[in-house]
């Protein structure tokens, strides 16, 4: 699977952010976009999972026009963990993750939901935090938990907006080891947005394909 962008314009009004940007995302593979506060990087992974609209150009996803694939369609091949996420403070971990089926919810129930689950929660690393609220675990973790989340929605592409954001380094180089891992082993493809790297992540860097804001 390939999401492509050609010609790109992104902006609110007359107030261009991104501009005439062609970009080409592999399912296979983990692509950083890296740049200071204000350079368009979220606004371009909103554009490019249909979050917000561009002004000009088009995405494609696997040739189709993802501004004219059904929602459900859509979230059933690209997922999407947003930088500011919040959850109801009485929701267990494994609740929080289970939401994470809702596109898939017609179609897996009841042994396979549950199985699709506990997978995404086992290969994050967060199945023995299954009973505790989602705010009784620690910020690392707390990340796995999301990404677990996106994971559990089985998509064909990771979208994760600044997932080492707010923690500090030991956290961050274990949020990327697990983007690394689960790359690695479930060949699920990765986006992510990223500061201009820290100590942390220029360990990684040379590793990774980047696009520069």
């Amino acid at each position: 699977m390939e999401l492509e962008a050609s010609g790109l314009q992104i902006g609110y009004g007359e107030h261009v952010i991104v501009n005439q940007m062609d970009v080409s995302i592999a399912r296979d593979k983990i692509t950083t976009i890296i740049g200071p506060n204000g350079s368009g990087k979220s606004t371009l992974l909103k554009a490019l999972t249909r979050l917000i609209r561009y002004q000009k150009g088009n995405v494609l996803l696997d040739g189709c026009d993802i501004q004219t694939m059904k929602p459900k369609a859509l979230a059933k091949k690209l997922g999407v963990l947003p930088q500011i996420h919040t959850a109801p403070s009485d929701f267990l971990v494994k609740e929080l993750v289970g939401y994470g089926r809702m596109p898939h919810q017609k179609l897996m129930a009841g042994k396979s939901k549950e199985e699709v689950i506990r997978w995404a929660m086992e290969v994050t690393g967060t199945w023995k935090f299954r009973d505790k609220s989602i705010y009784e675990i620690s910020g690392g973790e707390t990340q796995r938990v999301w990404i677990a989340t996106v994971l559990a929605q089985k998509p064909e592409i990771m979208f994760l907006d600044e997932p080492t954001t707010y923690l500090d380094i030991s956290h961050q180089l274990e949020t990327m080891n697990l983007v690394k891992k689960l790359n690695r082993e479930t060949g699920i493809g990765v986006v992510m947005v990223l500061h201009p790297p820290g100590r942390s992540l220029r360990i990684w860097r040379r590793r990774w394909k980047s696009a520069i804001m």
